[in-house]
């Protein structure tokens, strides 16, 4: 079953297009990323499916509703379905980190006070950081922060999470750390997780499903499983790409 449904989108900023007549989908219980090299378009895409952007043409379905075409009611209610990791953990500075869940709860959930502290603690529980609840971000690690941001991403309960380069900034035993967070918490909810990420090393610890976008054609340009497409790549670019070799043929 497809959680995502992308059908001839086009996206970009102005008259300027980034990536065009992409068609592809994402399916349920699975770990998949977005990859490719710098400035393919990758995170350009996640905010269009997230719908903070409109895109020029096309159509982008979450659970079979669109996120393009609905009313601002319908979009709104679809969007808190689904919860998004964003790049830097986007924690708010004067909050700690059970009030930061706290406000996703306040704002979306009719949870009383004494429920949403408990959602809090248990969110920051699964992502070992339950004892840090009443820290404010400018208190713990980068890491931490990432984890933090992951909790209140979970603050809902929702069967689908992006991630915009959760990896980024992390040092090789903290960015593994996390690799086998994520694959452990997607086995336990059954959640969908969608990731934007060039790192090689995450991709093939914890992916099932890969999309390449390619910056010159503008498109995708390979897909599948990332192990399959290192062994039997399509063509040249994704050959060295997945070797991290650029004298490879």
């Amino acid at each position: 079953m497809s959680v995502i449904e992308v059908k001839n989108l086009t996206i970009g900023y102005g008259n300027n297009i980034i990536l065009q007549d992409l068609n592809f989908e994402i399916k349920q219980n699975e770990i998949t990323f977005l990859m490719g090299g710098s400035g393919c378009g990758k995170t350009t895409l996640l905010k269009h499916l997230i719908g903070l952007y409109p895109p020029m043409c096309g159509e982008i379905k979450i659970f079979n509703q669109s996120i393009v075409n609905n009313n601002i009611n319908a979009k709104r209610k679809l969007m808190q379905s689904f919860g998004v990791l964003y790049q830097s953990g986007a924690l708010f500075g004067s909050m700690t980190l059970a009030e930061n869940i706290n406000l996703v709860l306040e704002e979306c959930s009719t949870l009383n006070a004494i429920q949403r502290r408990e959602r809090a603690i248990e969110k920051l529980s699964l992502v070992d950081l339950e004892e840090f609840a009443d820290y404010y971000p400018s208190d713990i690690s980068g890491g931490m922060k990432k984890r933090a941001g992951l909790a209140r991403a979970m603050a809902l309960n929702p069967k689908l999470l992006f991630f915009d380069e959760p990896q980024a900034g992390l040092d090789p035993i903290s960015s593994a750390g996390l690799d086998n967070l994520l694959k452990n918490l997607q086995r336990e909810t059954g959640a969908t997780f969608v990731i934007v990420s060039h790192e090689l090393d995450s991709i093939f610890a914890i992916a099932d499903t890969v999309f390449m976008l390619d910056k010159d054609s503008k498109s995708i340009i390979a897909q599948g499983n990332p192990h399959d497409l290192k062994r039997n790549p399509p063509n040249k670019w994704v050959n060295q790409f997945m070797h991290r070799d650029p004298t490879r043929k």
